[in-house]
């Protein structure tokens, strides 16, 4: 099936690769005329301190993408576990519903339907963070509710 044969993609969503990233203007000296115009170049010539710095730079971010979609899971389901427990507004449990369900049907979507690169995963990175911080604050009262209750 499909699904089974996209099971090697699992890892390269949770580790994107930078592609056209990882080198400045992909490593030509010059930029198309409209890009000349666009950002108001006096030439089409372009210069950087090294091509490949913002590559160095934004390959940090790949390790942060996956250490934020697994503390996002062990969130989530932390936060599933005992949503019983929690006082929570119904547009909050809407957001996080609503987060959730995008952020797995992208999941899928990427393993099966498209290449995945780290541009395409900057958005779903940012609702991430988003998510984490939210259940963060839920789950930590719920931390600190298990130590009261314990002691």
């Amino acid at each position: 099936t499909t699904l089974f044969r996209s099971i090697p993609n699992i890892a390269n969503y949770f580790l994107p690769s930078l592609e056209k990233l990882a080198i400045y203007n992909l490593g030509e000296p010059k930029v198309e005329g409209i890009a000349e115009y666009w950002f108001g170049y006096k030439t089409d010539k372009v210069k950087s301190i090294s091509p490949r710095a913002q590559g160095y730079l934004l390959y940090l971010f790949t390790p942060l993408f996956a250490a934020i979609t697994l503390y996002l899971i062990g969130s989530l389901v932390l936060f599933l576990k005992n949503v019983r427990n929690i006082e929570i507004t119904w547009q909050l449990k809407t957001i996080i519903s609503l987060l959730s369900i995008f952020l797995i049907a992208n999941f899928f979507f990427c393993i099966v339907a498209t290449i995945i690169v780290y541009r395409y995963q900057i958005f779903p990175l940012i609702l991430s963070l988003s998510l984490c911080l939210i259940l963060s604050m839920y789950t930590s009262s719920i931390n600190s509710q298990k130590l009261k209750t314990a002691n």
